[in-house]
């Protein structure tokens, strides 16, 4: 999974996160609704949240994997007189974390890598949350426009 981890452009993941953040804030509710308005909120919420579903799952996975990997190393280094000094040399592996490869070996710093996917996760997690909210901004609009038509 590492190998995968560092594999990504994370480049193209910065554009992304940007594009999607400018879409999420483009896409908002309006004040005075039609049902064209709701149709058209509804098709950009809709649209952005299939772009930005994908990218969330990915980020979330490779934050809990090197969750998961960081713990695994801090609790499995062995040497050391006691448990202080196991675990400060766990921490300092994770620290100078050496990943293989067929023909080399890469050295990454496996807290920086987790800070990273985890901020990636964090801000597409606020956009699905924002998008989830606007949506229920709009089934109230819709009913509230609904309401209206009945009265009159």
């Amino acid at each position: 999974m590492i190998q995968r981890i560092l594999a990504e452009n994370r480049a193209e993941w910065d554009e992304m996160l940007v594009l999607f953040q400018s879409q999420n804030m483009q896409a908002r509710v309006q004040r005075e609704n039609s049902t064209e308005t709701l149709h058209e909120l509804n098709v950009a919420l809709a649209n952005l949240y299939d772009r930005v579903m994908p990218y969330h799952g990915k980020a979330r996975a490779y934050k809990d994997a090197l969750e998961r990997l960081i713990d695994r190393t801090i609790k499995g280094y062995n040497e050391g007189k006691n448990e202080a000094a196991r675990r400060s040399g766990g921490i300092q592996l994770c620290r100078e974390y050496v990943v293989h490869y067929p023909n080399s070996e890469y050295v990454c710093n496996l807290f920086d890598l987790q800070d990273d996917w985890a901020f990636y996760f964090e801000q597409l997690d606020a956009i699905v949350r924002s998008i989830r909210f606007k949506s229920d901004a709009k089934i109230t609009n819709n009913s509230l426009l609904n309401l209206e038509r009945n009265l009159m």
